[in-house]
């Protein structure tokens, strides 16, 4: 048995998508095999095994955790008028690879941590806020296509 879906929850309001997820995990239960398109990693996340296409070519095929567990340490980010040079600091004090997406620069690496604490210590004229986090899905995405997930580049 075998169930193909195709962004079903585009257009619903959040209880009736978290309904739908229910649905999902109980006809799951009974055999039913699901293949879910979506956009929404939270609803990939639930999944058994996730896979990402980029450019029409598959970029990963596997669990959800497996993803996760791929990045080792913490994902920061950094808000920030003055990317570029944030970013040439990372790469010139810290030896950090570092993405940016709009005002906002990312990296991740096991010693985030000890580099948060620097920047916040000595460089805070690079940034406004900053944030810390366990990688997710959509970090494993950037670190794969080098971007963010989105429905239509301009």
């Amino acid at each position: 048995k075998l169930l193909l879906l195709d962004e079903p929850s585009t257009g619903l309001d959040p209880l009736v998508r978290k309904e739908l997820m229910g649905f999902l995990r109980g006809i799951r239960r009974g055999g039913v095999t699901v293949v879910l398109v979506t956009h929404h990693l939270d609803e990939a996340q639930a999944c058994d095994r996730v896979g990402f296409v980029d450019g029409g070519k598959l970029a990963a095929l596997t669990s959800p955790a497996a993803m996760v567990a791929e990045l080792s340490g913490m994902v920061c980010t950094l808000q920030t008028a003055q990317p570029q040079e944030l970013i040439d600091l990372l790469k010139q004090k810290y030896q950090l690879s570092a993405q940016q997406f709009g005002g906002e620069v990312r990296f991740h690496d096991t010693a985030a941590e000890k580099v948060v604490g620097e920047l916040l210590q000595s460089e805070r004229r690079y940034f406004d806020s900053l944030s810390v986090a366990k990688p997710n899905l959509e970090d494993f995405f950037i670190e794969k296509t080098g971007r963010r997930m989105c429905l239509a580049e301009v």
